[in-house]
């Protein structure tokens, strides 16, 4: 057989040949294994994410378009039109006015009170009122809500329009008419909780005022009868019409500002103790308990019913989508079981509730007692700051009284009896005023007030839910994309000679060509890529025997870490480039004596071989094909009948290389897998030096990098490694190509 046709090997189908070309040469370290994983590939980078879109666009993009397609025919599907009605509320910054402005209203903060407003249009004070009518309940989308009070909270949202004064009501439901008629029902109500509690308030400081006024009018009639009875006796005639004591006027200055103080002061403090006395009434005639609604919200903002609540809504939506695929429907077995998980949760949602809610309740009345608590102490410390001033105001008086009574002058008797009845008046009056101005104002125009009334909407707010099919489209596509992006990092397969050296600490002696296809013969003169086949199997050859440190290397062991990753072509081809290189003959020992394939690669007889030498049942001559070319010789595996590890001794392979180093220049031997047979260590250890072959997106960091550290373990000697399948494109960008100027003749 020629030259040419020592070149061509047949390969199985199931061998996918591939090539090498030198990649750098550098020693192996003296030390044990380390890792040398770069900054690059010890994190997601750019250049890793482009490999695992390259290798699974044509899976990813399928599936995640018919992702897509089914999350969109569900969407739609299930899509319920949504129909906004809106109703104009306008809350001014002050409280409009008749013919008395009150300074507190005006120091009071717009915003809080704005903000204060719309909590209480959205609280379960006015959605329970609104639930208390039958129209409103037989709405069907009101009668399916499990909680309709949080329901139509949810629904209510409140906008303000620019910086003005004005506020939009919208209310979202799924009906137009509903929707404008539960939009008009909630300020309805919201207006009658805010007259009805405005009307209470009065009604209570009314009512305070007029006691006030009759209980001074009775004193005033007192001091007034006093007066009459002080004045017939000083002068003889009634006082109340006026007395000339200009010439006592020196005496009564001082009293007479302690008198208006004390009016001042004592009308303050009448004002806050019938404020304190109209609250405790409020409280007393409120004194209900607080309102389920309420309850059920701070429930439903637990984290463990929350939690509970998502999941069951999860396992309904499992059971809409399995009775929707399954033809079985509600009968398939998998619909049979989530419905039990659904009950059992429901069941444990109401035993949570059911616990909590004493608690909860207990907690919200603790909250509110405190709160109005905490109203009335602030009240109760102003009224005995009052009434600490007051006090001391009555005891100047009554200093400033006794000095100047000191004279025995009746008439000045008389005066001070008439300044007492001037500030009893003076009370009276502002009293009076008080009353006035409360049955004035509350006829004043409301702070809040409705300037428009919802209608039902022309239209819903939109036909088609263009931005929830946006972000489904989106999940889905990232969905099949990140199942591949999760899948490569945890397999983390080599795609490239760098990521191959950087990964595995070994030098990468070579780079192989990809055959376009699987080929049963190999004809010289054949195409570019079985020219870049042939030059990477040359360059592969060339890189192991010329360097240095390698002189030395006669017996080479061609491995990998698992099946499928080329070693068996690897160590064919090395051996036909070996013959064709030195003239000589090149031995090829097939050691993978469990699954052997240099037999099937040659085309040779597998009867006799390694397996017959071990066990003494024929001789190297005996067992060695010389027949398939002057240059190749093989010894193929022969029949196993039992554990290769019976078979091989380290002495006895030692003692059968030594024979074989007098006939034979080179020696290669295709090994098992490493990880997958243990005896390859052993072959690897009498060989001179082991190529670990792996191959592009097939072989994994993890199982090149144990094969490796086995290898030093177990005292052989890595040369290096081999990355084969590497693309036809690839290797002539890389490598570029050199043609020859006419063919070799046969």
């Amino acid at each position: 057989m020629d030259q040419n046709q020592i070149v061509s090997v047949s390969l199985p189908d199931e061998l996918e040949t591939k090539t090498i070309r030198p990649y750098e040469l550098e020693t192996i370290p003296a030390a044990g294994w380390q890792s040398t994983v770069s900054e690059d590939e010890q994190f997601i980078s750019p250049r890793f994410l482009m490999r695992v879109l390259s290798q699974w666009w044509y899976v990813a993009l399928p599936t995640a378009c018919v992702l897509a397609l089914i999350s969109a025919a569900i969407l739609m599907v299930n899509f319920t039109p949504v129909y906004r009605s809106t109703a104009v509320l306008k809350i001014a910054s002050y409280t409009p006015y008749i013919a008395y402005s009150s300074d507190e209203e005006r120091a009071a903060d717009p915003e809080e009170f704005t903000e204060t407003q719309i909590e209480l249009l959205r609280s379960p004070l006015v959605m329970e009122q609104v639930l208390a009518s039958n129209q409103i309940t037989e709405l069907p989308e009101v009668a399916s809500q499990e909680r309709p009070v949080s329901w139509l909270s949810s629904c209510v949202r409140v906008s303000q329009v620019g910086n003005s004064e004005l506020y939009y009501v919208h209310f979202d439901g799924p009906d137009p008419d509903n929707s404008a008629l539960l939009a008009n029902s909630i300020l309805d109500e919201y207006f009658a909780v805010r007259t009805r509690d405005q009307e209470e308030k009065t009604k209570h400081v009314l009512e305070l005022l007029a006691q006030e006024k009759e209980t001074r009018g009775k004193l005033i009639t007192k001091l007034r009868e006093k007066m009459r009875e002080l004045g017939q006796e000083v002068a003889g005639h009634n006082p109340i019409t006026g007395m000339p004591l200009a010439n006592r006027k020196y005496a009564l200055a001082p009293l007479d500002k302690l008198g208006e103080m004390m009016v001042k002061a004592e009308f303050d403090r009448r004002m806050i103790e019938m404020e304190i006395t109209a609250r405790e009434q409020a409280l007393e005639n409120t004194a209900a308990p607080v309102p389920e609604a309420q309850v059920e919200i701070a429930l439903s903002e637990t984290h463990e019913l929350q939690n509970l609540r998502s999941l069951i809504a999860a396992k309904k939506e499992m059971l809409h989508r399995i009775e929707s695929a399954s033809a079985a429907g509600r009968d398939d077995p998998g619909y049979r079981r989530i419905e039990r998980e659904v009950a059992s949760y429901e069941r444990n949602l109401q035993n949570a509730a059911s616990r909590a809610r004493p608690m909860i309740k207990e907690q919200l009345e603790m909250m509110a007692e405190l709160e109005n608590q905490d109203m009335l102490d602030q009240l109760e410390s102003q009224l005995e700051a009052k009434k600490v001033e007051e006090a001391w105001l009555v005891e100047r008086y009554n200093e400033q009284l006794a000095e100047t009574s000191k004279s025995g002058d009746k008439l000045l008797e008389l005066e001070f009896a008439r300044n007492e009845l001037l500030r009893e008046e003076k009370v009276f009056h502002l009293i009076a005023e008080r009353s006035m101005a409360l049955q004035t104002e509350s006829r004043a125009p409301g702070r809040v007030s409705l300037l428009q009334r919802a209608e039902p909407p022309l239209g819903p707010m939109e036909t088609i839910p263009l931005r929830n099919l946006a972000a489904i489209i989106l999940v889905s596509g990232c969905i099949p994309f990140g199942l591949a992006l999760l899948w490569e990092l945890s397999v983390r397969r080599i795609a490239d000679a760098d990521q191959l050296a950087q990964q595995s600490a070994l030098p990468v002696v070579g780079e192989i060509a990809k055959l376009p296809m699987r080929l049963h013969t190999i004809t010289p003169g054949g195409s570019r890529a079985m020219n870049l086949f042939e030059e990477s199997i040359d360059s592969l050859r060339v890189g192991l025997i010329l360097p240095d440190q390698y002189r030395d290397v006669r017996v080479i062991a061609v491995t990998s870490a698992v099946h499928g990753e080329g070693k068996s072509s690897i160590s064919s081809q090395l051996a036909v480039s070996l013959g064709s290189s030195t003239g000589g003959p090149v031995l090829l020992i097939d050691g993978d004596l469990r699954a052997p394939d240099v037999h099937h690669i040659f085309g040779v007889a597998n009867d006799l071989g390694f397996t017959s030498v071990l066990e003494g049942k024929a001789s190297l001559e005996e067992a060695i094909i010389t027949s398939w070319s002057d240059q190749v010789h093989i010894l193929p595996a022969g029949r196993l009948k039992r554990s290769p590890h019976k078979l091989m001794g380290y002495e006895t392979l030692e003692q059968m290389l030594k024979e074989l180093r007098e006939q034979y220049r080179y020696i290669v031997i295709d090994t098992p897998p490493i990880l997958s047979a243990s005896e390859a260590l052993l072959l690897g250890k009498v060989a001179d030096g082991v190529v670990l072959s792996t191959r592009r997106n097939v072989s994994r960091e993890v199982q090149v990098k144990t094969a490796h550290q086995r290898l030093l373990k177990a005292g052989a000697r890595p040369l290096g490694a081999v990355f084969n399948g590497v693309p036809t494109r690839s290797y002539m960008q890389t490598y570029g190509s050199y043609g020859y100027a006419r063919n070799f003749e046969q």
